[in-house]
C-alpha cells in the first residue's frame, strides 16, 4: 500500500545526468529536489497552480523545467551542489 501511494504522488520524474539531483512532483504542485547520496530534500519550488505534467534537468543540472495542467512552463534556477 505504502508504495501505490507513493506513485501516485511522485508520477513525474527527472534524473540528473550525474544520477545525483531527482526532482519530482508531489501532491501540492510543487516540485521537490533531492540529493540522492545524502537522501535529503534540498529545495521545493513552488509556483504552479495545477498538477505538474513534466519535469527535466539541465545537462548541467544547473536548471530545472516544469509544465503543468494550469498551462504554465517554468524555468527554475538551483543553486550549485
Amino acid at each position: 500500500m505504502k508504495h501505490q501511494l507513493l506513485a501516485s504522488i511522485l508520477a513525474v520524474m527527472a534524473l540528473s545526468r550525474d544520477g545525483k539531483t531527482l526532482a519530482a512532483n508531489s501532491e501540492d504542485h510543487a516540485v521537490q529536489i533531492w540529493n540522492l547520496p545524502n537522501r535529503k530534500k534540498i529545495a521545493v519550488l513552488k509556483g504552479h497552480k495545477l498538477s505538474i505534467r513534466s519535469i527535466a534537468i539541465s545537462a548541467d543540472g544547473t536548471r530545472v523545467a516544469s509544465s503543468s495542467q494550469d498551462g504554465t512552463i517554468r524555468l527554475w534556477a538551483l543553486e550549485p551542489r
